[in-house]
């Protein structure tokens, strides 16, 4: 009997760590916003009150051709005119909300000022990508309703963590009720 008691106390623990999870994983997409700018626009201005590592992000509409083959962003800092330099995440952070959806870009760090950037010509992909994105057939993307975004960046183990959490998560709920109901 105790030890049936003992696996039902899995399942509010459980329910527990699910929660923890997916608040990981929130916070792993929610920064704050510092810039954000259509494609059209080419260019915009932004400051950062701190020092820290942020991310550039696309945000369009999903099941569409995207601009990344056509333009590159450039990151400027006003003060020292210095180009800010730009790294490609490992993996592809995506998340959608059913019709937008957004794209991890680049990441960088950067101390407090103020920052300009500008869509150069050329591709945000890699050069595989590019004559991949160029090879398929397609209407050109509406610059207007796509979005780079500038937020502040989160480590990408947040996401791993999350994801490992709810599997545990998982576990404690349905472990608990089999074994409970069974023991």
């Amino acid at each position: 009997m105790f030890i049936r008691i003992l696996f039902f106390c899995l399942v509010p623990v459980g329910i527990y760590l699910l929660i923890r999870a997916v608040k990981l994983i929130q916070k792993s997409f929610g920064g704050k916003i510092a810039l954000e700018i259509s494609y059209a626009q080419k260019n915009g201005r932004f400051s950062l009150s701190q020092e820290g590592n942020y991310a550039i992000w696309l945000k369009g509409p999903l099941f569409r051709r995207t601009p990344l083959d056509r333009f590159v962003p450039e990151l400027y800092h006003e003060q020292t005119q210095r180009i800010v330099p730009l790294y490609r995440p490992w993996t592809s952070i995506t998340s959608n909300n059913g019709s937008t959806g957004q794209l991890r870009l680049f990441s960088f760090s950067a101390p407090a000022g103020n920052y300009t950037l500008e869509l150069m010509a050329g591709s945000s992909l890699n050069d595989f990508k590019t004559a991949l994105a160029r090879m398929i057939p397609g209407k050109e993307p509406d610059l207007a309703k796509f979005f780079i975004q500038i937020k502040e960046s989160r480590p990408a183990y947040y996401v791993f963590f999350g994801v490992v959490l709810i599997l545990v998560s998982a576990f404690c709920i349905i472990g608990g009720l089999v074994l409970g109901l069974r023991g």
